[in-house]
């Protein structure tokens, strides 16, 4: 009889070791399938959300295509913002010639990449010329990484090139991205008669836009701010929406183009004759002010007097100096 019972608790005890087992390899099976879909899932979420890259590591690359795409959708869109405070008190009139390439006149913009200011002005300058003709070449660029506004998403035009019927588009990067001893290192010469208005008007401030030798902008248009922390891809996106930067980079935008639409008697219709455009031309200040009471620095009248009867062979367009970044 103790035999028998010794050999029943035996068998009861090794049949709760054998569920115990079922359990513990049941449990441990679902755990190995569980980290299994996770492990699988994970890497098909990696394969198709890699890490996006530093912005960093797009600099002097060419802007995508379906960037370029966005920009020139962007372009004909926007022409409700109006504000013709703007216009008035960020375009300066100062010549009463206008510099003509072939009958075109010739905007002059000179920057630099480090400069946050000119990040923010390249946007909207952008979109109002691809309002008149069509980029090729644009290439990503940030602005200082130490300058106030760090890392401001923008473009450089070094390596670009531009087309158009009305006018002619001539930039230069004065100052590339890159410190240097008491600045930035030095990116593309600037011509002498162009350096020599750019200092005369705003001490050789940047960014500087020359409008056919009529009017100048010295100004940003708008707050850098409103592009910190954001990529190529959301200013777009915030571009395409009622936002707040949508509404100060197209009010800058049309109020390029209206100076430009002045300066080329209003060529193509399509874009100077919308009437929004139209009232923000009407809104330019004269042909000509004495600069002294125009900018902060001042300057001579005689300067502008003398610099709208340079001849043409003084101010034809010279090619820009290599990349040396």
């Amino acid at each position: 009889m103790p035999g028998k019972k010794l050999k029943k608790k035996m068998e009861k005890q090794a049949r709760k070791a054998r569920q115990r087992r079922t359990m513990y390899l049941s449990v441990g099976g679902a755990v190995i399938v569980v980290i299994a879909l996770l492990a699988y899932y994970g890497y098909v979420n990696a394969l198709s959300h890699p890490p996006s890259p530093p912005l960093t590591s797009y600099i002097g690359e060419k802007i995508s295509p379906p960037l370029y795409s966005s920009l020139v959708s962007l372009s004909t869109q926007g022409y409700g913002y109006v504000n013709t405070t703007l216009v008035q008190k960020e375009i300066t009139p100062y010549g009463n010639s206008t510099w003509l390439d072939n009958g075109k006149p010739i905007i002059v913009y000179i920057g630099g990449e480090y400069c946050p200011y000119c990040a923010a002005v390249r946007w909207p300058l952008v979109l109002a010329l691809l309002r008149f003709g069509n980029f090729s070449g644009l290439e990503y660029m940030l602005s200082s990484s130490t300058d106030y506004y760090p890392n401001t998403p923008t473009f450089t035009f070094v390596n670009s090139s531009y087309t158009s019927e009305y006018i002619v588009f001539q930039p230069f990067e004065a100052f590339s991205r890159t410190p240097a001893a008491g600045g930035y290192q030095p990116l593309q010469s600037v011509p002498p008669n162009y350096s020599a208005l750019w200092n005369s008007l705003t001490g050789g401030g940047i960014p500087f836009i020359d409008l056919g030798g009529r009017y100048v902008i010295a100004s940003s248009l708008y707050d850098p701010g409103l592009l910190q922390g954001l990529n190529w891809t959301q200013v777009v996106q915030k571009l395409e929406t009622n936002s707040r930067l949508a509404l100060r980079v197209y009010q800058a935008a049309n109020a390029i183009t209206a100076t430009i639409c002045k300066i080329d008697g209003n060529k193509p219709s399509s874009v100077c004759s919308n009437p929004n455009i139209t009232q923000l031309e009407n809104a330019l200040r004269g042909s000509y002010s004495p600069l002294k009471l125009s900018f902060q620095a001042g300057t001579p009248d005689t300067m502008a007097t003398t610099w709208t009867n340079v001849q043409y062979t003084q101010i034809a367009p010279t090619k820009n100096s290599e990349k040396t970044r």
